[in-house]
């Protein structure tokens, strides 16, 4: 991970480019090799650290493929 500005983050591994935006709400985008295999790697970082996240993933065509979403809540916190 590095910052690529003053509150943005790069994230590089094997299997995802990825770029947190913002510093209280955040955005979080881009690629995630064989989506599927890797996707619960991402989300299971999100829900450990209570973090909400609404995931989209589109084909080559623009089409929505598969979308995925965690609210906390946060009563319990």
């Amino acid at each position: 991970m590095r910052q690529c500005t003053w509150t943005d983050y790069e994230i590089d591994t094997d299997y995802a480019e990825l770029v947190i935006e913002g510093d209280e709400t955040i955005l979080m985008n881009g690629a995630i090799a064989d989506f599927d295999s890797n996707v619960s790697s991402v989300v299971a970082i999100l829900e450990e650290n209570g973090i909400g996240y609404s995931i989209e993933h589109y084909d080559q065509a623009g089409n929505l493929l598969k979308f995925l979403t965690n609210i906390p809540d946060i009563s319990s916190a």
